[in-house]
C-alpha cells in the first residue's frame, strides 16, 4: 500500500540535502584556498565529524524510516529491488555521464588514463566503496560517494531486516546484534579499511530510522523533542569530541537527537503561519477522510487530535464521535 508523503520526512530530506551541498562547498573552498563565510564555517565545522557527516548519518535514518513506512509487508523481491536500484542509479547516471563528457572535452588524455578505465565502472554502478574496501583504491568519481554503495547494499538486505523487524521478539534481538556489530567495528574496524566509512555505520542508522518510524507516535511529544534538542546543543557547545571523549560518538548521538527534532519542525512552522484554523476547515478535513482507506483514516484522525491551535482541540474531540456515528449511518443508508 502506498501512503501519502509525510511533511516531516520531506522537511528532513530538504535540510539534509542542503547541508551536504553547503558542507562540500565549504570543504572545496578550504582546499582551493577560498575564504568561506565565517559564520557558516563556524557552524558546519564545529561538530566533530562535521555537519556533512551528520547529514549522511541522518540520510541513512531517513532511508530506513521511509522504507519501513512504505514497505512494511512482504512483497515480490525482484520488482522491489528493480524499483529501488533504478531510483538510485538513474539520477547518478544522468549526473555522471554529462560531467564525464565535459571532463574529457577539457582533458582528452583522460581517456587513456588507466585509473579512469580501471575504476570508473564502480562509480557508474554505485559501487564506489568496493575497491576502497578490497584494496584501498578510491575510484574515479564525479557523482556519488561511498554511501551509495552502502544504500544499495541495504536495499538488498532490507527484506531480511523487515522480516526480523516485523515481530517484537525478534526486533530486540536484531537491534542488539546490529548495534553491537557497529560498536565493535568502530573499535576494531574489521568490516572495512575505515571504521566510519563502513557498511556497519549505514546499517546502524538505517535500523535506527526504522525504529523511529515504528515508535514515532510515542516520540511525538514536546518534552521529548526539547530533551533531544537540548542534548544536541550540549554536544555542539562543548565541541562533542572533547565532551564525550570520542571522535564518532558525538556524530552518532547528534544524529539520533536531531532527526526527531527536524521531523517535528514543519508542524511548528505551520502553527506559526496558520494558528487560527477554523471549525469549517477542520470539518472539511474530517469529511475528506471518509474516502480514505482504513490506515490513512486512522492516521488522519490522529493528526486532527494534534490540532495546532488548542482553541479547537476540545471542539475536535467532541465532534469526532459525532462524525464517526454520522458517517456510519450514511454508509448504511447508501
Amino acid at each position: 500500500m502506498r501512503r501519502s508523503k509525510d511533511d516531516g520526512y520531506q522537511f528532513i530530506r530538504f535540510v539534509l540535502t542542503w547541508t551536504i551541498v553547503v558542507h562540500h562547498v565549504l570543504t572545496t573552498s578550504d582546499t582551493e584556498g577560498i575564504r568561506a563565510p565565517f559564520l557558516l564555517h563556524l557552524i558546519f565545522f564545529r561538530l566533530s565529524g562535521r555537519f556533512g557527516q551528520l547529514a549522511v548519518s541522518m540520510f541513512f535514518m531517513l532511508s530506513g524510516a521511509l522504507l519501513w513506512r512504505i514497505h512494511p509487508e512482504r512483497e515480490d523481491l525482484l520488482p522491489f529491488w528493480k524499483h529501488r536500484f533504478l531510483k538510485m542509479l538513474v539520477p547518478l547516471w544522468v549526473c555522471t555521464v554529462p560531467f564525464l563528457l565535459i571532463e574529457i572535452a577539457r582533458d582528452p588524455e583522460l581517456l587513456r588514463s588507466e585509473y579512469l578505465r580501471g575504476t570508473f565502472l564502480y562509480n557508474l554502478l554505485g559501487m564506489d566503496m568496493v575497491p576502497f574496501v578490497l584494496w584501498e583504491a578510491y575510484p574515479y568519481h564525479l557523482c556519488g560517494e561511498w554511501f551509495t554503495t552502502v544504500i544499495l547494499a541495504l536495499y538488498l538486505i532490507y527484506p531480511l531486516l523487515r522480516r526480523g523487524f516485523a515481530e517484537k521478539r525478534t526486533r530486540a534481538v536484531l537491534c542488539v546484534c546490529v548495534f553491537s556489530l557497529c560498536a565493535v567495528n568502530l573499535k576494531i574496524g574489521f568490516l572495512s579499511k575505515s571504521d566510519w566509512f563502513s557498511f556497519s555505520r549505514g546499517l546502524f542508522f538505517f535500523l535506527a530510522g526504522m525504529l523511529f518510524e515504528e515508535y514515532r507516535d510515542r516520540l511525538d511529544s514536546g518534552k521529548i523533542t526539547a530533551a533531544f534538542a537540548g542534548c544536541f546543543l550540549v554536544i555542539f557547545v562543548f565541541f562533542g569530541r572533547s565532551f564525550l571523549g570520542s571522535g564518532r560518538l558525538p556524530n552518532i548521538i547528534s544524529a539520533l537527537c536531531v532527526f526527531p527534532v527536524l521531523y517535528r519542525l514543519p508542524g511548528k512552522i505551520y502553527y506559526l503561519l496558520d494558528s487560527e484554523e477554523s471549525e469549517l476547515d477542520i470539518l472539511n478535513r474530517l469529511v475528506s477522510l471518509a474516502n480514505c482507506d482504513e490506515d490513512d483514516r486512522e492516521k488522519g484522525l490522529k493528526e486532527l487530535l494534534r490540532i495546532r491551535s488548542s482553541r479547537y482541540r476540545a471542539w475536535v474531540e467532541q465532534k469526532l464521535p459525532e462524525f464517526a456515528r454520522d458517517l456510519s449511518l450514511r454508509l448504511e443508508w447508501s
